[in-house]
């Protein structure tokens, strides 16, 4: 660069030399040797001082920072089952919680198993959930306190949202401290599927922005998308639904209690009279040769009372009073094109007065329907660009917040300012689809690599590639170290040992 342009520090295509820094030089690669199966996912905990490796056959290693064999801890320890199945293709560490650890495996018919670990207590996860389908992508929301998994079903890729929920009610065993919470499913929020927010797109690649407020994702289409993402639980849909159930549920029941008694007894004034006056006439009619039988107030028909000699008059079952258990034949059929119910229970054996009007039917006679499940909420997309052509692969943020990377099957690679969406530079180095990008931790250099026998890693300053690094097959994984430009990654390689690499800039 010429020495015009040497002193404007802020123009983006500025060399190291201009910038009074040393060029970057990265270290020879180192193999980290011991595992038995083959390495398909890296994760380094926030603070720097363990990394995790997730393999085939359920395999899953912890490692100290001195990445040796012995140093090496499987999970789950003292030869526990593990909760997955199959291979292990996604393990994720916590931003905020370095014994917090996330791992997903791929089963390839019956759906896969998220396992949140605690490394605290390694010998079991501490919550386990079962996906639909194979899970692709994990991604922490930067608070740790939540965390998205990406998993396709059918012609469609579904986002399912997982969050920790503190508890804040003792619990009811003896121990005098309640637990500290427990990692749940969200139900109330939905992204993906035949959702209108997304449409038939496939997600490829799922992250959180650095503030958390938006989860972003690219897609086989071409296209970038933003979502609004509310930490809180959406309560408000859930509140109202109950109450509108609720008012029809009562309509309901007071409707099919009118049919049953045959008036509409407690409806109106009007009823309760013409009741009334029905009992009146029925008691005036009674011969005495059922004197045990005692009329209901409600249940008696006209034509029913004028038609009975010496017989007690029509009554329901379940209002009527147990005066006489031998009552005749003909009384049981006097009642049996009677309206009935069988909610009310058997009254006392001692003849007692009609029941008045108020008590008549008790509130609980039908049991209240059940209440469905609200429906989740489709999540609000706040941005939706489609900048290329061909399918996007890729999606990482800078750790300073001041671009994204995406990558994908043209094999460019472009810096997106995350402000303005606006494509700041592309690199076209590479020569086959670029499946992974990663942001040094000071936001220096970014790395890139998927299909390619090479990972690049470029200045994001410069534009310039710093270091080309062959590789022997495609690209598994590729992770920065949180607080030093140390580069981790593992290939597909089935041949000789398993072995995953690490290359750090020299000072």
């Amino acid at each position: 660069m010429s020495s015009n342009n040497a002193g404007i520090d802020e123009f983006p295509y500025i060399t190291h030399t201009a910038r009074q820094l040393a060029p970057p030089r990265f270290s020879n690669v180192t193999e980290i040797r011991g595992l038995v199966k083959l390495v398909r996912s890296i994760a380094w905990s926030c603070d720097g001082s363990r990394a995790a490796t997730a393999g085939e056959y359920k395999d899953i290693h912890v490692w100290d920072n001195t990445l040796h064999i012995k140093s090496a801890k499987p999970l789950p320890a003292s030869s526990n089952p593990s909760p997955h199945s199959n291979h292990v293709t996604s393990v994720s560490w916590s931003p905020t919680d370095p014994n917090i650890l996330l791992s997903a495996d791929k089963t390839f018919s019956h759906g896969s198993v998220i396992a949140v670990w605690d490394l605290t207590s390694p010998s079991q996860p501490i919550a386990t959930f079962k996906t639909p389908g194979d899970v692709i992508s994990l991604s922490w929301h930067p608070s740790g306190h939540h965390f998205a998994a990406v998993y396709p079903m059918g012609i469609h890729d579904v986002v399912d949202f997982y969050r920790f929920s503190p508890s804040s009610i003792p619990s009811a065993s003896s121990s005098p401290t309640p637990p500290a919470g427990k990692w749940e499913k969200r139900t109330d929020i939905v992204l993906g599927g035949s959702s209108p927010g997304i449409g038939s797109e496939e997600i490829n690649s799922l992250r959180f922005n650095n503030s958390g407020q938006l989860v972003c994702a690219v897609s086989n289409d071409g296209s970038i998308g933003a979502w609004l993402y509310p930490l809180e639980l959406l309560e408000g849909e859930n509140i109202e639904a109950p109450v509108e159930l609720e008012n029809v549920e009562s309509t309901v029941v007071e409707h099919s209690i009118e049919d049953q008694a045959g008036t509409a007894g407690g409806a109106a004034s009007e009823a309760v009279v013409e009741k009334e006056t029905d009992v009146d006439m029925a008691n005036g009619e009674e011969t005495g040769e059922a004197p045990s039988a005692t009329v209901a107030p409600e249940g008696t028909a006209k034509e029913g009372s004028q038609e009975a000699e010496g017989v007690a008059a029509e009554a329901e079952p379940e209002e009527r009073v147990a005066g006489d258990e031998t009552a005749s034949k003909d009384d049981v059929e006097m009642t049996e094109n009677t309206p009935h119910s069988s909610k009310q229970p058997t009254p006392s054996r001692p003849p007692s007065p009609a029941l008045p009007p108020s008590a008549d039917i008790p509130e609980t006679a039908t049991p209240p329907a059940p209440i469905p499940a609200p429906k989740a909420t489709h999540l609000t997309r706040v941005a939706h660009i489609t900048p290329y052509a061909a399918s996007l692969l890729s999606l990482s943020f800078d750790p300073l917040g001041r671009w994204f990377a995406v990558g994908g099957q043209d094999a460019l690679l472009s810096l997106i300012d995350a402000r303005d969406w606006i494509c700041e530079k592309n690199w076209d180095v590479c020569s086959s689809a670029i499946r992974h990008t990663a942001f040094s931790s000071d936001g220096e250099f970014i790395a890139a690599g998927g299909d390619d026998l090479f990972i690049y890693i470029l200045s994001t300053h410069a534009s310039q590639v710093v270091s080309k690094i062959p590789i022997p097959a495609t690209l598994n994984c590729l992770v920065w170290h949180p607080t030093k430009n140390i580069l981790a990654w593992c290939h597909s390689d089935k041949k000789g040992a398993p072995l995953w690499y690490v290359v750090q800039q020299e000072v």
